[in-house]
């Protein structure tokens, strides 16, 4: 999608294009790095959160800025140039978080396929999501408002799997020891035993009371 709309918009050559690429590979080895360190100080469902509402504030932006463009060259390459980065910026903050929490809400045998699954997926959009923007940058309002629904859509699958994620793995539920994902019977079991024993001094109270 950047290089049509760069020649088309911006008249950029084989030197401006790969003089953009190169920029854009520098912003994303850091933001690598930046996510290395940033996850082992926040759980990995705030950075995808930060990833994911980078994503959307790009799209947001182009939605306002580009596909009506005000201003002279100068403006609309500076607004161009503003989308850029802020898609770019949020991409490595997705990209780890996304393998981390899949591998953690999938069962340990299906670890192997799981992934295998997603980057399936994956592979499959990075084909065709070219080839259906391709024929779109006429006409940005589809092509970034459909971008813009996907992210909304995504976020909200998100936010229900860290949500189911985490409230199996916090300490006032389940112990650490437990790794998810559990059969639905166990989880009860391994859940209950760990309430009981936090609570056993209490027990006997509750048993008088009730009058079992």
């Amino acid at each position: 999608m950047v290089t049509p709309l760069t020649e088309n918009y911006f008249n950029f050559g084989e030197l401006g294009n790969s003089l953009m690429y190169s920029l854009c590979g520098v912003e994303v080895i850091v933001g690598f790095f930046f996510v290395r360190w940033l996850s082992s100080k926040v759980a990995d469902r705030v950075v995808l959160a930060v990833g994911l509402v980078i994503c959307c504030t790009a799209c947001i932006w182009c939605l306002i800025f580009l596909c009506k463009p005000q201003g002279g060259y100068e403006w609309q390459l500076s607004a161009f140039i503003v989308g850029v980065f802020l898609q770019l910026l949020g991409l490595p903050f997705v990209a780890v978080s996304q393998v981390s929490l899949f591998s953690k809400v999938t069962a340990e045998k299906t670890q192997g396929f799981s992934q295998g699954v997603r980057r399936s997926v994956g592979g499959l959009a990075t084909i065709l999501g070219p080839l259906w923007a391709g024929g779109l940058t006429n006409n940005l309002y589809i092509m970034l408002g459909m971008m813009l629904a996907l992210l909304v859509m995504i976020t909200g699958a998100a936010g229900c799997i860290v949500n189911v994620e985490a409230m199996f793995t916090q300490t006032e539920i389940c112990p650490h020891s437990v790794t998810f994902p559990l059969p639905r019977s166990q989880m009860r079991q391994t859940c209950f035993a760990f309430i009981v024993e936090k609570n056993k001094d209490s027990l006997p109270i509750m048993v008088k009371i009730l009058g079992v």
